[in-house]
């Protein structure tokens, strides 16, 4: 099974139609840091995800990581600076980057990281019969 970072787009919006499990397709979801506070803050706890069969892991990304980064993609928040950062980490494993963000989305593929969406992960779902 494939692993995945994931930004807060696709946890919050797969919680709110109560398909949290899809996620289960990936093996693990790397959870960055300010992801992780930022779903905290919107009431989805990790209890959520371990109900829902979910394997995770937060990230801690330090803020030199990010501001790092900055440079290069000065329009992205630092919660997706930090999805960007541990992507770019991971290379060349073809690890996939969830994300409902568009801005953070184009600079994935410019930069050819593997990224899907809340649809692209339902669809994939639906096709292994979840």
């Amino acid at each position: 099974m494939p692993e995945a970072i994931v930004d807060t787009g696709p946890v919050l919006h797969l919680h709110e139609i109560g398909c949290l499990p899809c996620l289960g397709i990936f093996g693990l979801l790397r959870l960055p840091d300010r992801v992780a506070a930022e779903l905290d803050v919107r009431g989805i706890e990790f209890d959520d995800l371990e109900k829902a069969g979910i394997s995770w892991r937060t990230i801690e990304v330090e803020v030199a990581a990010i501001e790092g980064l900055r440079f290069s993609a000065p329009h992205l928040q630092q919660t997706d600076l930090a999805v960007l950062f541990i992507a770019e980490s991971q290379r060349p494993a073809r690890v996939v980057t969830l994300t409902d963000d568009l801005a953070l989305r184009v600079v994935l593929e410019s930069r050819n990281l593997p990224v899907a969406g809340s649809f692209g992960i339902l669809v994939r779902a639906y096709s292994e019969g979840r």
